[in-house]
């Protein structure tokens, strides 16, 4: 093959024209092509093994060798590859690289159990023997690196001694490599690389592979380490790197005299204890720093330089003299005479990387090294010899060395002293401690998120002694640390990395470490918190003088090249990432107060005055319009609450009522109503700015939309904080809520959620299309404002687009097309919904005050649900067993306040009116239906269990009142009409139906007895309270059915309205349901326990726990009377069934109604509604008989489809459920009008028209096929959801009637079965009754009078069993549930 002079390609292709060579098998092929014919010539040959080597690499690191390791990898593969490295040609030497490259690889096939090779490397190679082949190569390759003049050629170029002290890296990082070379004796030639003053590029690479090699084997052999003068060759070895560096970048941090001597030190810690009392008001007027021209952590006026000579020291001179005179604070020196570091960073060089990454080897290792026990006394003496002076030159480069760097400088010196405190005055000796301090608090802090979360841990180690106490003082250290979190240049740090850590954890971090700092050194406390207290208030001024970066600026910022450009013109303020700051200082904060579960910080921070700079982020006139949604109004909200908690200062809400009470003020435009034609008030004031499209964005242009956005951020903040747990802190908060303030607040609030409800119904009429009528001008004149010059002559108003939409499909199409690109006319959508350009820029305008107005009213409506669960207080939770009653404790003064402001809230809402230039009844009908539908939570729990204490101040402020006469406006048209006659005449306007749907749902609740009688939010009957009034739930459940009764009758027997009718029933299991009435539940009560509970169990415990008790004790009210409730149920069944015949869904209460009337009638009333009810679905069962005389379509038609199957179906339903009620009743109604005889004709006659005319094969289109799936329904079809059905019936030629029918028959039957078994039995009968005993495991027979009143109970003919008690020793209770 290598004679043929064609490439392995070409020969491939002519091979494969030849033969027929399977596809898999052709890259086999190619690689015995390739290899033979290059395996004739050396150089060819060698690049075959060298690719042969590489591929195994891939392969390994690739895991690809699951399967075929041992054919890869075969035994002596390994010997074969320390043959090639025995080789002495130096030809091989890439070959000898592939080879240890390979063999590194194949380590860590060790990580597979089934196939380890570590120790078969080790033993090939003889790692663990001192003479063992690599061993002996090692130190070869180190004594010809280190060598002077190193042999021609050279054994060991570059590439292979990489290769070589890579395998060893890797051999090291598993135990058994490490243990082999600690056997060999390999830490002696390694510490002789570190002492090679080699610093060429690459032998600083060799070097930084030996100490990571050294620091693997360490914890191994320390003695070894410790006799060939290990840490003093990486000592110097760091000297001699850094002295390199010195020449790149000789700039040193030095001072003229030590920071703090002891006698100065105490008169600083004494000023700092009395600087508690100063007052943070000058620090409301500081400026934040421009960070453009001042550094980020300055914090006064631009510094001016000292003197190169003053800045430079030379390696040989030492840089500072414990022997000079000290000073009380040499950092708190006037701002003309601090130093300028911006020489540090003028000169623009870096450390070399390979330069850097020996440096943080050696600096790693030391750091491990300084904590290792085994170390402890060569570490005491670390700090007497170059290293100091080392790390001064790292830690005052950090812009040249790098974060990291920097970092593990701080932190060799932080574990030092952590670990030999004694020795912390010897590091401030030699001024390494004042540099630390210098670097941190005075220059530019790296920004990076590690250099930032370690800043409280160092100084906790410096301030260790009085000494450094007084240092760390000195340099007023918090007002120049905190201005990290207001500066951009670290809010790249503050951010998080990834998407699975939480927003602000740096800050967070950051705040936690403050606080040990703070603990471990009381004297600080005070200080820091003014620090604190001050940063705050940085953060408002900012937030009133600069405007807010918007979200696509501030995600980018810290990239240079991506910074919004800051040429901004003269008297323009500069934008800052405001939503961003505050997220920071909050997280910061509530880290420092909420670490820890005591409250000297929350006292302290109070005391402070911080509570006015807190609650005043939240008012700030700059933020952005969705900032109450925002997590950095969230991290207030949690600041509060942290203070309110711990400390329990009531302040947080008095100032956060007062600041919003500010706000409430300022929204007086807002409830004042436009005049004609009127509009939207945040409309207007959009549609009046120079610029409608960026208006949002400025408060100066739309202030009451700030404003509300303010409003919002104190509701959420209040919301936050009153939702506890903590009985005191609940008591605080309702006692806040019930004083003059907190109660003027509720009566804005109380305005504002009546306007803001006004403002969300305009503007969504504004968005829609078909909302108000053509030629309308309510709001145009400020939706045309919104347009631009462009698109004002495309919409020509409203009245024409509605006009538009009424035209003939190709007038519509020819003008669709004109305001439409290219394409979108021709198009299958219909034109009509089709928005011009004009309404979608309208739109997008309109959209963020909708969005601001509801997402407020939302907030409101859950800051009232939470301020009625403070006045209630906890339900008290009655255990099963318990006998007694835990005493009712009555609400307190301020509760009791609070609940009347907010029935006032109720009232008004109910009672509200619109302007005057309101143009539809429609808008109010929908501000009625939002006010009804957020009365229903102010009044009921989520039990549906009324709040009495609400019930009470909701009656007496005429809220019941305005409940009842927006019933009766709605139902008269607005008063244009009679109530009896609104109905009927069908001229109701439009969301009527919506509106009685709402109102009957929560009329519902309020009759309600079982829940009236048994809520657990009772109110005791007495109290010796001043103005207590006890509530009677009886008396209102009187009240109040009174009303609802004839509210009723004015809908009694009227015609349904369109679109409104008896909800669907909502899907429920049928089992479940099935099974508890089994057990003798009504079916009411069986829904209601499903709908509370998700398993029968549950169901079955909620039935039990909650039993219908009949009210006991007379009230001085009168019911509704006698012949009225006559006079209704005389007439009730006519109204039941005309009401079925229009919506046949209402069957099952019409079943409740009519077995209520009987209760209440007795069984003569029954019997009477029972035979007039059966007579007349045996009179329609004669009626459908009659179909066999007609002809075969129009039999069919009378059974299936016609309006008198309809009626029979219906009624014939309605039977079977009274028939579960009053069994006996039923059947003899049936026995006396013949019915079951009726019924079996019927069914006959039916079987035999169905027979003879059967479906046919081929159905209409509207009809599905047999075998084929429905078509889906449309919206408007799921409103007809049960008439669909009926329909689908129809169409399969089933009759409606047959269903219940045959139930019917089946109920009859069972009856006649039990009634026959009854009688059987009674003859049997002893009539002795007895209980089993669990303990004794004993039948016991009852006593005399009990067993009379247990037999007289079950053999009464009453139809649903009754419960029978009586108390003795314990309580029993006994019910039966029989055929009746």
């Amino acid at each position: 093959m290598q004679n043929i002079r064609k490439s392995p390609a070409v020969v491939m292709e002519e091979l494969l024209e030849v033969y027929k060579v399977p596809h898999e098998k052709q890259m086999i092929l190619f690689t015995h092509i390739r290899l033979a014919h290059s395996f004739g010539q050396f150089e060819t040959r060698l690049q075959c093994v060298q690719a042969r080597l590489q591929a195994l690499s891939v392969l390994v690191y690739c895991n690809a060798l699951q399967d075929n390791a041992n054919t890869v990898l075969y035994s002596g593969l390994l010997d074969e590859f320390v043959e090639v490295l025995e080789l002495n040609d130096t030809k091989l030497t890439e070959i000898k690289a592939a080879t240890l490259r390979t063999l590194t690889s194949i380590i860590h096939l060790d990580r597979m159990p089934s196939f380890p090779k570590l120790n078969t490397i080790i033993d090939v190679t003889g790692a663990s023997s001192y003479h063992g082949f690599l061993p002996v190569m090692v130190r070869s390759c180190i004594s010809t690196l280190t060598a002077t003049s190193p042999p021609t050629p050279n054994p060991f170029p570059a590439p292979l001694a990489t290769a070589l002290f890579s395998f060893l890296y890797h051999l090291a990082s598993y135990e058994a490599g490490g243990e082999a070379l600690v056997s060999c004796g390999m830490m002696e030639s390694l510490i002789s690389v570190v002492n090679w003053k080699g610093t060429e590029p690459d032998h600083i690479t060799f070097v930084t592979r030996a100490v990571r090699v050294i620091d693997l084997i360490t914890n191994l052999d320390m003695h070894a380490f410790q006799t060939h003068g290990g840490l003093t060759a990486f000592i110097k070895r760091l000297e001699v790197e850094v002295d390199e560096c010195r020449k790149e970048q000789p700039f040193l941090i030095t001072l003229p005299s030590p920071l703090a001597e002891s006698e100065s030190s105490r008169g600083d810690l004494e000023q700092a204890a009395t600087a508690e009392g100063e007052s943070v008001d000058a620090a409301e007027s500081t400026e934040v720093p421009d960070t453009a021209t001042h550094s980020p952590m300055d914090t006064t006026e631009p510094p001016v330089s000292y003197s190169t000579n003053d800045l430079e020291v030379t390696p040989s001179q030492p840089s500072y003299s414990a022997s000079r005179p000290s000073t009380s604070t040499a950092m708190d020196v006037p701002a003309a005479s601090r130093p300028d570091y911006s020489e540090a960073s003028k000169s623009g060089l870096s450390c070399l990387p390979q330069r850097a990454a020996l440096i943080k080897s050696m600096l790693n290792f030391l750091k491990k090294a300084i904590q290792e026990p085994g170390f402890s006394e060569s570490m005491r003496h670390l700090m007497e010899g170059s290293l100091p002076a080392s790390l001064k030159h790292i830690i005052s480069n950090a812009e040249y060395y790098g974060a990291s760097l920097f970092l593990l400088a701080t932190d060799v010196v932080t574990v030092y002293v952590f670990g030999e405190p004694s020795l912390l005055s010897s590091l401030q000796d030699n001024g390494l401690t004042d540099v630390v301090l210098h670097a941190l608090l005075v220059k530019d802090v790296p920004a990076t998120r590690e250099v930032l979360g370690s800043l409280p841990n160092v100084f906790s180690a410096l301030c260790l002694n009085s000494r450094g106490l007084a240092a760390f003082v000195a340099c007023k250290p918090f007002e120049r640390l905190f201005k990290v979190l207001l500066s951009p240049d670290y809010l790249p740090a503050m951010r998080r990395r990834r998407s699975s850590d939480p927003m602000g954890d740096t800050a967070s971090n950051l705040g936690n470490a403050m606080d040990e700092l703070m603990r471990h050194q009381p004297s600080l406390k005070a200080q820091a918190m003014k620090a604190i207290v001050k940063e705050v208030t940085h953060t408002t001024s900012a937030g009133r003088r600069h405007p807010s970066m918007k979200h696509h600026q501030r995600q980018y910022l810290g990239q240079r090249e991506d910074v919004p450009p800051t040429d901004t013109t003269t008297g323009e303020k500069r934008p800052v990432p405001l939503v961003d700051y505050v997220l920071n200082v909050m997280k910061f904060v509530d880290a420092i107060l909420s670490n820890n579960s005591t409250d000297d910080h929350c006292k302290e921070f109070v005391a402070q005055k911080g509570l006015v700079p807190l609650l005043g982020i939240l008012g700030l006139p700059n933020l952005p319009i969705d900032f109450p949604v925002s997590q950095a109004c969230q991290s207030v909200a949690s600041v509060c609450k942290s203070i309110l908690n711990l400390a329990h200062e009531s302040g947080v809400l008095q100032r956060g009522l007062q600041c919003l009470n500010e706000k409430l003020e300022a929204l007086a435009p807002l409830h004042q109503p436009l005049p004609s034609p009127g509009g939207s008030v945040l409309l207007r004031e959009l549609a009046s700015a120079p610029t409608p499209g960026e208006a949002t964005a400025f408060p100066q242009a739309t202030p009451l939309l700030h404003t509300l956005s303010a409003v919002h951020a104190y509701i959420m903040m209040l919301v936050h904080v009153c939702r506890t747990g903590q009985t005191e802190i609940r008591q605080v908060s309702i006692n806040q809520w019930g004083t003059e303030l907190g109660l003027r607040v509720l009566a804005g609030l109380t305005q504002l959620y009546t306007s803001l409800v006004w403002e969300s119904t305009v503007l969504l009429a504004l968005c829609s299309d078909d909302a108000l009528p053509a030629g309308c001008l309510f709001g145009k004149e400020d939706t045309d404002k919104l347009l631009p010059p462009d698109l004002r002559g495309e919409e020509g108003g409203r009245g024409e687009a509605v006009a538009m939409e009424v035209m003939e499909t190709d007038t519509v199409k020819m003008g669709t097309e004109a305001s439409t690109p290219s394409g979108e006319g021709a198009s299958g959508d219909s034109p009509t919904r089709q928005q011009s350009a004009a309404t979608q820029h309208q739109m997008k305008l309109i959209k963020p005050l909708l969005s601001s107005a509801s997402r407020l009213g939302k907030a409101l409506a859950e800051l009232f649900g939470l301020l009625v669960k403070l006045c209630v207080g906890s339900p008290l939770r009655q255990r099963r067993g318990q006998q007694v009653a835990t005493p009712l404790t009555p609400p307190s003064t301020s509760a009791r306040a609070v609940a009347s402001a907010l029935a006032n809230l109720l009232n008004a809402g109910l009672s509200w009116s619109p302007p005057p230039a309101s143009p539809l009844p429609k808008f109010r009908l929908t501000f009625l239906i939002c006010s009804v539908r957020f009365t229903n939570p102010m009044l009921f729990d989520d039990k549906k269990m009324p709040y009495h204490l609400m019930l009470q101040y909701f009656m007496t402020s005429q809220g019941l009142k305005a409940f009842f006469d927006t019933f009766e406006w709605a139902i008269s048209a607005g008063g244009t009409m009679q109530t009896q006659d609104g109905l009927d005449s069908g001229e109701l306007p439009e969301g009527t139906g919506e509106f009685l749907d709402t109102w009957l749902f929560l009329l519902e609740r309020l009759v309600n007895p079982r829940t009236m009688l048994d809520s657990p939010h009772s109110l005791p009957a007495k109290s010796s309270q001043p103005g207590y009034q006890p509530f009677s739930p009886l008396k209102f459940l009187i009240h109040i059915q009174k009303l609802a009764f004839e509210a009723v009758m004015k809908l009694w027997n009227k015609k349904p309205l369109k679109s409104y009718g008896a909800p669907a029933e909502p899907e429920v299991n049928q089992q479940q349901l099935q099974a508890l009435m089994d057990m003798g539940f009504p079916r009411e009560r069986c829904l209601e326990a499903i709908a509370q509970s998700h398993t029968l169990q549950q169901a079955t415990e909620y039935l039990l726990m909650n039993p219908i008790m009949d009210p006991v004790g007379e009230e001085d009210d009168e019911p509704l009377s006698k012949s009225t409730l006559d006079k209704f149920c005389e007439c009730v069944l006519e109204g039941c069934l005309s009401q079925l015949d229009v919506q046949p869904q209402m069957v099952y209460k019409v079943c409740e109604l009519l077995t209520t009337c009987a209760t209440r009638n007795g069984s003569q009333w029954r019997d009477n509604m029972l035979t007039t009810l059966i007579n007349q679905i045996s009179s329609q069962a004669g009626q459908l008989l009659l179909s066999g005389t007609l002809s075969a379509p129009e039999s069919v038609e009378l059974l299936c489809s016609s309006a008198l199957a309809a009626k029979f179906a219906v009624r014939l339903h309605l039977v079977t459920l009274l028939f579960e009620e009053m069994k006996r009743g039923c059947a003899r109604a049936m026995e006396r009008a013949g019915l079951v005889d009726t019924l079996i004709n019927l069914f006959t006659l039916t079987h035999a028209t169905m027979a003879a005319n059967p479906p046919s094969p081929t159905q209409p289109a509207s009809t599905p096929v047999a075998g084929s799936l429905p078509p889906a329904p449309t919206p408007t079809q799921s409103k007809e959801k049960d008439k669909e059905k009926d329909k689908d019936a129809e169409s399969s030629g089933t009759p409606k009637w047959l269903s219940p029918g045959l139930l019917l028959l089946d109920l009859y039957e069972k009856l006649s079965i039990a009634t026959k078994r009854r009688a059987a039995v009674s003859k049997l009968c002893n009539h002795v009754w007895k209980w089993f005993d669990m303990s004794t495991l004993k039948w016991c027979a009852y006593s005399a009078s009990n067993n009379k009143t247990i037999d007289d109970a079950y053999w009464a003919k009453h139809p649903k069993g009754r419960k029978y008690q009586w108390e003795k020793k314990v309580h029993h209770t006994v019910q039966f549930y029989g055929p009746g």
